[in-house]
């Protein structure tokens, strides 16, 4: 006869080993774990001191007050918390053990002390009794495995001010209070469960508490913020993440920053990338017809469309394509030439997919047939490229056409102006420029010693307008940005922007420029002044004249206020 028997999992050893070796990421959150503990210890303050060996954190709470207490609540990893306890954070009761993994910890309270060393001696601690001074409170003395680098203490000390910014009692790090209480800030929003304080940018950081959980990206929000709880978020194990799907409070934090987000969006002519994002991800989960009006789609020249808009516009293209940063140059030859929309990577990675044919089918799947026409069709970059001649070809001088000897003699005199702030370039190394032929490029550079324009652009500029000339002075002026060449990649990294920023007002000196020497550069190719060469003259002196009478009018005021 079968024999029945109840019987109870258990738990190895060598996995409460791991539990606790593995749940601490970083020493920042560990330290984080220890501050929490504080305040579930009723202390009225919390203080940390790090350097690059060791990590201390004390406080005034209750502390551990028998060896039972020690037993029951150190020794044993996951006892349940009972109600008369009344912690603020505790759920698990494993926090305390992110600390082992980064050190011999030594803890005092009271009369006792426990000496963990994880990494020697594994779950064996040593319990001593009845030291000479008893410790009020409880602290915590961390013997760090790894010296710190100094890029690594700052870095901690960054972080773990992040993480308790919010935290209800004062916490202090290396003598200076870190912590802020929630009630004497400012909110855009407060309920009897939560703060909530929105911008148009960075992470949406979220507080449990006033303890960091996480930051979730402004692109899935439309904002980022701040979010603090004044109650308990339902939390993963790791204290990390929210439970969406359990957790009541954090539903209604998320009708209020989605609310947020759609109604500043709504109001806004520009969009900034998080809202994009944010507008995409309603159109892909929630049917958003009136995202047809906003501009979602990005080009490969970085301009925004609305798919209303471009829906007009794919008129005058045989068709679509997508392009990556490595394609760039080529690509943005392809869109301006119209053989094919192209869009920029940004756009798939918005949509949060590989190529372009996925973004048109969201489209046509999801917008209204008076707001979007389905069925364009895809044209392969790599097809679209075989039809360009990707060489860079350098025109002799004796080559030139009657306009393109003007504009060098032009750039040679004016463009040197043109040279960046602060980069240092001496005289030996000014580029010269050359006239030359690019299927791809309007303009390009060896980043050193020449600036090449292209034939095609000087045709299409000719030194006779005003717009013309500020066009050539924008193309110049990006090419001496460009400190490498930009011939096999046209990357553009944020010091390239910044450089660029800097320096656009010598745009307007090299229109100037151009204006009074253009006379004399017609004159050397046998050429006369147009009569819109004097229009454009014309309006250079006016322009002069009037900059010259503000200034006036400016000193005057200022005389009159000394």
């Amino acid at each position: 006869m079968a024999k029945k028997t109840k019987r109870k999992f258990s738990m190895h050893s060598n996995l409460l080993y791991d539990v606790i070796n593995r749940q601490a990421g970083t020493l920042s959150k560990s330290v984080l774990e220890a501050v929490m503990n504080s305040v579930d210890a009723q202390a009225t303050e919390c203080i940390i001191a790090i350097d690059q060996d060791t990590l201390v954190v004390s406080d005034d709470g209750k502390g551990f007050p028998s060896q039972k207490s020690i037993e029951q609540y150190f020794e044993v990893f996951g006892t349940p918390h009972t109600a008369d306890e009344e912690k603020t954070y505790g759920n698990f009761r494993m926090g305390r053990g992110q600390l082992f993994a980064f050190g011999e910890n030594v803890w005092s309270s009271g009369k006792f002390q426990m000496d963990v060393d994880f990494k020697n001696r594994g779950l064996d601690y040593d319990l001593t009794i009845n030291t000479t001074e008893p410790t009020p409170g409880c602290e915590v003395a961390v013997f760090l495995y790894k010296k710190l680098l100094p890029s690594e203490l700052q870095e901690i000390i960054r972080e773990v001010q992040h993480y308790c910014k919010w935290i209800p009692i004062p916490v202090f790090l290396n003598d200076e209070q870190i912590s802020t209480d929630p009630a004497e800030a400012e909110w855009d929003y407060e309920s009897d469960t939560c703060y909530v304080k929105l911008n148009t940018r960075g992470t949406l950081d979220i507080y449990n508490l006033g303890a960091y959980v996480t930051g979730e990206s402004s692109t899935k929000w439309g904002r980022g913020g701040i979010v603090v709880s004044k109650k308990q978020l339902r939390l993963n194990f790791a204290r990390n993440q929210v439970l969406v799907s359990e957790c009541e409070i954090w539903k209604e934090v998320a009708k209020f920053v989605r609310d947020n987000s759609d109604r500043e969006i709504s109001r806004k002519p520009r969009l900034n990338e998080a809202e994009r994002c944010r507008l995409v991800n309603k159109l892909m989960h929630e049917y958003h017809p009136d995202c047809g009006d906003y501009k979602i789609i990005t080009d490969i020249g970085g301009r925004h469309w609305s798919p209303k808009e471009l829906r007009q516009t794919l008129k005058n293209y045989p068709g679509y394509s997508g392009s990556t940063s490595r394609d760039k140059t080529r690509a943005d030859k392809i869109h301006q030439m119209k053989l094919a929309f192209v869009m920029r990577q940004d756009t798939l990675d918005r949509f949060n997919v590989e190529s372009p044919e996925e973004v048109f089918a969201i489209l046509d799947d999801r917008l209204p047939r008076n707001v979007w026409k389905p069925g364009r069709k895809y044209l392969p970059l790599a097809q679209l490229f075989a039809s360009l001649n990707a060489s860079y070809i350098i025109l002799d001088e004796k080559d030139l056409r009657p306009n393109e000897k003007v504009w060098l003699r032009l750039l040679n005199s004016a463009g040197g102006g043109l040279r960046i702030r602060d980069r240092g370039e001496a005289d030996s190394e000014k580029r010269v420029f050359k006239i030359g032929i690019s299927d791809i490029a309007d303009g390009w550079t060896d980043g050193m010693t020449y600036i090449a324009v292209s034939r095609e652009f000087v045709s299409r500029h000719p030194p006779s307008s005003m717009w013309n000339v500020i066009q050539m002075g924008h193309l110049v002026l990006h090419e001496w940005c460009h400190d490498a060449p930009d011939t096999e990649t046209h990357e553009h990294t944020t010091e390239f922007y910044q450089t660029f920023h800097d320096s656009v007002d010598l745009i307007a000196w090299f229109v100037a420029y151009v204006v009074y020497r253009l006379p004399k550069a017609l004159e050397a190719v046998g050429k006369k002044l147009t009569s819109s060469n004097l229009r454009m003259a014309d309006q250079q002196q006016r322009i002069e004249t009037a900059a010259a009478k503000l200034q006036e009018a400016a000193n005057t005021v200022a005389g009159k206020s000394k």
